[in-house]
């Protein structure tokens, strides 16, 4: 199957922010990750290989849920490999409450 490089923007709340990062790691090839304020200034950068191992998620989520505890609204910048021509929007993403 042919995948193409794409970068779309996901608006999330500080506390919205674990579950959504889990949900792009699980759903489609994520290449990278970053948060970044209202004013576009960059928290993290998370870049992310072919098979992350699990003992190295614990610190990453214990991270985001600092960063989440202390912003109240975010962007995330998702850096994603997909299908050519497949709809950008996932649907186990969209749904996030």
């Amino acid at each position: 199957m042919e995948r193409e490089v794409r970068w779309r923007s996901i608006r999330v709340t500080g506390e919205q922010l674990v579950v959504t990062v889990k949900r792009l790691m699980a759903g489609r090839v994520v290449r990278r990750i970053i948060v970044k304020t209202d004013e576009d200034h960059t928290l993290l950068e998370i870049p992310i290989g072919d098979e992350v191992p699990k003992g190295m998620l614990e610190p990453l989520w214990a991270g985001l849920g600092a960063v989440g505890a202390i912003a109240p609204a975010l962007t995330l910048e998702v850096e994603e490999l997909a299908p050519v021509g497949d709809d950008p929007l996932d649907e186990h993403v969209a749904h996030v409450t």
